[in-house]
């Protein structure tokens, strides 16, 4: 006859006598014998070779998560009587399918009937939520496990190297390992266990207790971690950390550093988007970002707004060149932008001479040889542009020709479309 063993909580044998006695049984069990190991952290077992000779069944958080369908049937089991609202995708994203969140929430709907706002205010601070992390997970960890978990909490994702940066810490790879270990509501984001993130209700939870047990402490970190996602690329992660922790100045900076790369791989609506999140008085004093902002909103045609702008850049670089310690280079490049941004307004709102005068006065000032590529081949493609719009043929080979020659200086391939479309129709009117 089969027979069936199930061990419950059996994260307890972990490191204790009792586990060699477990392995043995393991070990020596007879065929139509079945083992069910129920824990809700690492047991100390050796798996190794049980998963190679496929001889375990493994079924994990991600297997025991509920998906849409199932919550939807809880809920309807549970709430009979639950208004005609779509809660079960709300409550599958809130939850991520963990089913004793989704009880939770059952109950204290159950509770507040009436609540058209339960799902919103349904967090990791929510008593319920909070009371079952608090006795359930937290306080079983060890002082040095509890402040690395209400640390990290405030990053969005974390990673050893993150976590050592920002946490000043040294030791963050065997932190994480244990919280993993333990089943601290932890997910890995990738097979390198490079990245990590908190279940978003756990996360919550221990936001609020870091803000509770150690006021003020969210700064720096955030501050911290800002730096190292910058220096490491990651700038939208670092734009955020930097406003989380009341540093606006910060994050601009961060975005004013970032937006021509950004700018140049396509993510302009997403940098329109963070620019929007700084003050306008901040946003002022950047005037980089200022005019990436006049660009796209002129691609958008959305040409007195960008005028503004592009009046608020070439304020602030004047004020910027008359510092004593004003970077004459920089301050060139800054007021080549602002000169082709007010030629791209004059091309979008078809005023064409205005557009010739323009590119003229820079094109005839010879710019220095290390000018932006792409800003000098716009300048030639739209001086290009205008003469043909007032029927000036003479120049139109010598234009585009020297807008590629400015292209073959770029790392970059957007600016031949733009020069083909303004070149081949050209090609129809000679």
């Amino acid at each position: 006859r089969r027979c069936r063993l199930v061990i419950d909580d059996a994260q307890e044998l972990y490191d204790s006598p009792a586990l060699a006695c477990l392995q043995t049984l393991i070990d020596e069990a007879p065929q139509e014998m079945q083992i069910v190991l129920a824990a809700r952290a690492e047991t100390g077992v050796p798996l190794g070779r049980l998963r190679a000779c496929d001889e375990i069944l493994e079924i994990g958080p991600e297997e025991l998560s509920f998906r849409e369908d199932e919550t939807r049937g809880y809920l309807a089991l549970k709430l009979p009587h639950l208004p005609d609202c779509d809660y079960a995708a709300l409550l599958q994203e809130r939850s991520e399918g963990w089913i004793v969140g989704i009880k939770l929430f059952c109950m204290a709907l159950d509770h507040e009937p009436e609540n058209s706002r339960m799902l919103d205010n349904f967090t990791g601070e929510r008593s319920q939520v909070a009371d079952f992390f608090l006795e359930d997970a937290f306080e079983r960890q060890s002082i040095e496990i509890q402040e690395f978990l209400l640390k990290s909490s405030l990053l969005e994702r974390f990673g050893p190297a993150l976590c050592d940066a920002a946490l000043g810490m040294h030791d963050s790879r065997a932190l994480i390992d244990q919280c993993e270990a333990a089943g601290l509501f932890i997910q890995r984001l990738d097979h390198g266990r490079s990245w990590y993130r908190y279940h978003q209700l756990f996360a919550g939870f221990l936001r609020r207790q870091l803000q509770e047990r150690m006021p003020g402490a969210a700064s720096p970190i955030y501050r911290r971690a800002a730096h190292w996602l910058a220096r490491t690329g990651n700038h939208v992660e670092a734009f955020n950390c930097a406003l989380s922790g009341q540093e606006p100045l910060l994050a601009a900076d961060i975005l004013d550093r970032a937006c021509d790369q950004l700018f140049a791989a396509g993510f302009q609506p997403m940098v329109q988007s963070l620019a929007k999140r700084l003050p306008s008085h901040i946003l002022a004093l950047y005037p980089r970002l200022t005019l990436c902002l006049a660009w796209r909103l002129t691609s958008q045609w959305r040409l007195s707004e960008a005028r503004s702008l592009v009046a608020v850049a070439e304020h602030r670089v004047l004020e910027m060149s008359q510092l004593d310690d004003a970077d004459n280079d920089a301050i060139q490049r800054l007021q080549l932008m602002v000169a082709h941004r007010r030629a791209q307004i004059a091309h979008s709102s078809y005023d064409v001479e205005a557009l010739e005068a323009q590119c003229l006065q820079v094109l005839e000032q010879e710019p220095a040889p290390d000018s932006d590529p792409d800003l000098m081949a716009s300048f030639h493609n739209s001086l290009h542009y205008a003469q043909r719009e007032q029927f000036q043929f003479a120049r139109m080979e010598r234009l585009e020709a020297r807008a590629f020659e400015q292209l073959g200086r770029s790392s970059g391939d957007q600016g031949r479309v733009f020069i083909a479309a303004i070149s081949g129709s050209s090609q129809m009117l000679m």
